[in-house]
């Protein structure tokens, strides 16, 4: 009796996950957990993987954009730029490694709104994540970037926690549909 009415819920739900998209905080490092995620569910849905790389230009940050005359902190600005993209070429080879048709993009801004453009603009079909967790002066004044996404979201957000190691696309993972 269950595996008929498993049956007819899976033949009256045509799941079609197309583009997924991974954004990565490059001032966290690399996403591993979420990315691989992407991967297992890219393989068995036949979907491209988008990652997105973001530089959050959030209000702490303004404290360190270059001053006339300052070298420093456009030197620092250009380190965090270079670990950006090392974090991106690191997330792609995981998923070309896989065979999985990817793209990648780095971003400037808050990271939310940047993601939810590209959500937008790509026609994303579900978007795999890890779960933030700011200190709790980042989470007063600018809000988590998670909780954002999720409330604001047009399509599926799949939050993968810090526990779930490797990718295991059956544990310790919350799902909820925008």
């Amino acid at each position: 009796m269950l595996d008929k009415l498993e049956n007819q819920v899976h033949a009256s739900v045509d799941l079609q996950i197309r583009k997924i998209l991974v954004p990565i905080d490059c001032s966290e490092g690399f996403s591993y957990n979420a990315t691989s995620f992407a991967v297992a569910l890219a393989k068995k849905y036949n979907s491209e993987v988008c990652l997105v790389g973001i530089i959050s230009t959030n209000i702490w940050n303004y404290f360190m954009m270059p001053n006339e005359g300052s070298t420093a902190p456009l030197y620092l600005m250009r380190r965090i730029e270079e670990e950006g993209r090392q974090t991106l070429l690191s997330a792609s080879r995981l998923v070309e490694e896989n065979s999985i048709c990817t793209s990648v993009q780095m971003s400037y801004g808050r990271p939310a709104s940047k993601i939810l453009e590209v959500v937008k603009r790509r026609n994303i079909d579900l978007i795999v994540m890890e779960n933030d967790s700011p200190d709790i002066f980042t989470r007063l004044f600018c809000g988590s970037t998670c909780t954002d996404i999720i409330n604001n979201a047009p399509c599926p957000v799949l939050v993968v926690n810090d526990k779930c190691k490797g990718g295991c696309p059956h544990e310790n993972s919350k799902s909820r549909h925008m």
